[in-house]
């Protein structure tokens, strides 16, 4: 099983995502195929993580998307054709949370926002 967030209980949709997949997705080698900022209103950040074994999940390929609300700071870098990421992990604080993205190829950076939730969408 993979780690949880920090504050999982506070991270919106959380506990859906890993019901329905039957894990955490670790996001390790997991694709950005969609980055989508919004001076006002909802931003998104569509991953599509790789496999794991056994998922609940057979039928078909997921899109994880955080949703975000509120960003107060931003420093994104390096977006290409495709980003790969090492590693993308939420953490919480006092005012919100933090998203860091770890990049192999393409896109890294650190988002901060008030508000983050997370969904799936079949890819």
């Amino acid at each position: 099983m993979n780690e949880l967030p920090e504050h999982f209980d506070l991270l919106s949709g959380a506990s859906e995502v890993e019901a329905e997949l039957g894990y955490w997705p670790s996001f390790h080698d997991a694709e950005i195929i969609e980055i989508c900022i919004r001076t006002q209103g909802i931003s998104e950040i569509k991953v599509r993580p790789v496999k794991q074994e056994a998922p609940k999940r057979k039928t078909q390929d997921v899109i994880v998307v955080l949703q975000i609300a509120e960003i107060e700071s931003l420093n994104l870098t390096g977006f290409y054709s495709q980003n790969i990421i090492l590693e993308l992990t939420i953490t919480a604080n006092r005012d919100g949370f933090h998203i860091d993205i770890d990049g192999t190829v393409g896109l890294s950076g650190q988002i901060t926002a008030k508000q983050i939730s997370v969904k799936l969408l079949a890819d």
